[in-house]
């Protein structure tokens, strides 16, 4: 029987079904930690501050931002993303951030300034090193004197040991996935080929759907570098948010840097 590459296999665009399940899928990650990241290591505390969650995919993070009294721009270049964090905040009583489209590496940003900027569970990923440097000025030229940016990346360790070359796969009541992870290292990146069934309401039958990702291996030092080129002082870097430093296992690496003075 002939099957099917799954290279060649059409795919929607990154995120336009995941949004769909985006929520379940990460419903382990805790983004008041974050905040008291954010509040621990610069004293800068939401309330009263204008605030951009950059990739803010289902917005869980802008919300919660919203709530601790900040005024919230969230940004994403996924328009399904974006629907579902306009619902779910329209669907509380709290005070509602703002959404618009756009992308990390663009050039349509809200206007600053912003006292605080965030990017989350591993969006940073998807910047190319060219496309990492304009994040960095984009966030210089919207934060205010003395503000920061908050964000992580999936370690080189992470994406070359624990994705690498892989086959995994879940099935829910609602949904199942197979993901197939295809490292270039020579190249610095890591494609994510993930098949999705969907249960559809009408039906109870499942629709597959395919989309790829590419992430980036991103080394500690060029990020490092990419800020202060930026005019950022040199970063804190930590264990997931965490207070103390990456290790060679680490898995998710946070980091923090301030404008400089």
């Amino acid at each position: 029987m002939n099957q099917i590459d799954p290279s060649q296999r059409a795919a929607a665009p990154p995120y336009e079904v995941l949004a769909r399940i985006y929520d379940h899928w990460v419903r382990d990650f805790d983004h008041g930690r974050i905040i008291d990241h954010l509040r621990r290591s610069t004293g800068i505390d939401p309330r009263g501050r204008r605030m951009l969650d950059i990739c803010c995919g289902t917005g869980s993070l802008a919300i919660a931002l919203a709530d601790a009294g900040a005024e919230v721009w969230g940004i994403d270049r996924s328009p399904a993303m974006l629907a579902r964090a306009r619902a779910k905040a329209g669907a509380r009583s709290g005070p509602m951030p703002r959404f618009a489209q756009a992308d990390a590496a663009g050039s349509d940003w809200p206007a600053g300034p912003f006292d605080a900027a965030f990017c989350t569970y591993d969006s940073v990923n998807y910047l190319s090193p060219a496309e990492l440097a304009r994040f960095c000025a984009n966030l210089r030229a919207v934060l205010a004197p003395g503000g920061a940016v908050v964000f992580d990346v999936n370690s080189i360790h992470k994406l070359r040991t624990v994705f690498g070359d892989s086959v995994y796969g879940e099935v829910h009541d609602d949904y199942a996935y197979v993901w197939r992870n295809r490292l270039n290292g020579a190249a610095g990146h890591i494609d994510f080929e993930i098949d999705l069934f969907m249960r559809e309401a009408d039906s109870g039958l499942y629709r597959r759907h395919s989309e790829r990702h590419r992430q980036y291996l991103l080394a500690e030092d060029t990020i490092a570098a990419a800020l202060m080129a930026a005019g950022f002082a040199p970063p804190l870097v930590s264990d997931d948010y965490g207070a103390t430093g990456p290790t060679p296992e680490t898995g998710r690496i946070g980091f923090l840097a301030r404008v400089r003075p």
